[in-house]
């Protein structure tokens, strides 16, 4: 903000075990060690240092950084704008909410630092490795899904990455509470 770089959070992407091409979740907040979080944290700075240096300033940045097997940090990707799963988990695990935070910004007022509650929270894909009707996978009833698809629209499985049919952000007190 006016050339602060708040930090926000570090998230973890899982993936399936048998089907690494399959992405699942995002879970919140991160569970790798506090220097593997000093070094996102500081390629994340470099980064949003000069996109703020070119005029970028006062929104979110969200960036996507491999943490490698040898422990170091490689930059994937940069997405300059608030990313949906922060958006939806954000106030379940955090003193506030990023949407809100993103409207202070927009009118000129500091967002204030986050802080976490101690809670964890699980952006979800729900996919599908079979082909068919969508209504024949998905459990439209289910309050907490928000499906990406109408039951009758045909989903097509049979991709490495399978086919994705709705999205859910849990949360709880724990990981484990939360993925189980």
């Amino acid at each position: 903000f006016e050339g602060e770089i708040i930090h926000w959070m570090i998230s973890d992407s899982l993936y399936h075990k048998n089907y690494p091409s399959i992405y699942l979740a995002v879970a919140y907040p991160t569970q790798v060690s506090t220097d593997t979080q000093d070094k996102v944290w500081k390629l994340y700075d470099e980064i949003a240092s000069k996109m703020i240096e070119y005029g970028f300033d006062n929104q979110f940045v969200n960036m996507e950084i491999f943490v490698l097997e040898d422990g170091n940090v490689q930059l994937m990707e940069v997405n300059p704008r608030l990313g949906v799963n922060v958006s939806l988990c954000s106030g379940a695990i955090m003193n506030q909410n990023a949407i809100e935070a993103l409207l202070k910004m927009g009118q000129g007022i500091h967002p204030g630092k986050p802080v976490a509650n101690g809670r964890h929270a699980f952006y979800a894909y729900i996919s599908t490795l079979g082909c068919g009707r969508c209504g024949d996978f998905l459990d439209y009833s289910c309050p907490d899904i928000v499906p990406l698809a109408n039951p009758d629209d045909y989903v097509d499985g049979s991709a490495e990455s399978g086919g994705v049919l709705a999205r859910v952000c849990l949360e709880g007190g724990s990981r484990e509470e939360v993925t189980d």
